[in-house]
């Protein structure tokens, strides 16, 4: 071995691309998001030569059928400090390899958390389309098996699994309604009680039709609607980026449920501790309730 071969060895590697972007992308989200932001996007741009160059932005809104890229609240600084590099492959194969960066930083990134907060994350070419990144689920539930937590302060909580039917397509069914009167709940046994249930959604078989007045009915309320202005409403479901809660929302003309994509998703990790699940769930049902309280004065 020579003298120069010596030092090759202790010469620092190269950084690889996901490196690279980690390290970009943790200089971007070292700061806070602004609250109004619901949903981040993740720019691709080709410049000349083969460099290619992404720049991510936050927006005040998310719908995977409209155009909410437009509604751009930030930049983050990337459009002046964008994330670039040179390499001579297609167009089709940075977009795939700009979504795989963007799913490897969410399983190991140093802010992956923060980023999972977004209501949505979608990658694509400024003149293309979007492809949603990690966050598709969170306003398209049309296969997947999920948990409903129902609050009122008078009633207590009713948790309910809510599957999909076979027809019609993309339609669900509550089944296996069960209630828990105020004085029973702890966060814990909450938090124990939707875990359970989101375990055994693998082997649940879908349902052959709807039939949901079991759940609503049981605290003796005899209308959906009425039901609806009574108790606060979430949705839990879980994924390959962990467990996120969404806020329903009533319609005050029509009652009944609907997703607030006011709201961004609250996401937890995949290992959350059932305490720390069931007090995360209870405090958003509350504040909900009481929210509610306030819009009927």
């Amino acid at each position: 071995m020579g003298f120069f071969d010596k030092f090759k060895k202790t010469a620092p590697a190269e950084m690889s691309l996901p490196d690279l972007f980690k390290q970009w992308l943790d200089s971007v989200l070292r700061n806070d998001i602004p609250s109004d932001v619901v949903a981040l996007c993740f720019n691709i741009y080709e410049n000349e030569n083969k460099v290619w160059s992404v720049e991510v932005v936050g927006t005040s809104s998310f719908d995977e059928n409209d155009d909410w890229v437009g509604d751009e609240i930030t930049d983050f600084g990337t459009r002046e400090k964008p994330f670039s590099w040179r390499e001579d492959i297609t167009w089709e194969k940075v977009h795939s390899q700009v979504k795989r960066l963007i799913q490897v930083y969410l399983e190991s990134g140093a802010y992956s958390e923060k980023l999972k907060e977004s209501g949505g994350i979608a990658c694509g070419f400024v003149d293309g389309d979007l492809e949603i990144v990690c966050a598709e689920k969170y306003n398209s539930y049309t296969n997947d098996w999920n948990v409903h937590l129902y609050y009122s302060r008078e009633y207590g909580v009713i948790i309910v699994d809510n599957i999909p039917v076979r027809e019609p397509k993309g339609a669900h069914t509550a089944v296996n309604p069960e209630g828990y009167p105020n004085d029973t709940i702890t966060p814990t046994v909450i938090g124990n009680i939707v875990l359970e249930r989101m375990s055994r959604f693998a082997n649940m078989p879908s349902a052959e039709k709807l039939n949901t007045k079991e759940y609503w009915s049981k605290s003796g309320i005899r209308s959906f609607k009425k039901f609806s202005f009574t108790y606060s409403n979430v949705k839990v479901f879980s994924d390959d980026c962990g467990i996120h809660i969404i806020r329903m929302k009533v319609p005050p003309q029509t009652g009944g449920y609907a997703i607030d994509r006011s709201k961004a998703p609250v996401n937890l990790p995949a290992a959350v501790s059932a305490e720390e699940l069931g007090e995360t769930l209870l405090s958003i049902l509350r504040i909900m309730e009481s929210q509610a309280d306030c819009a009927d004065i």
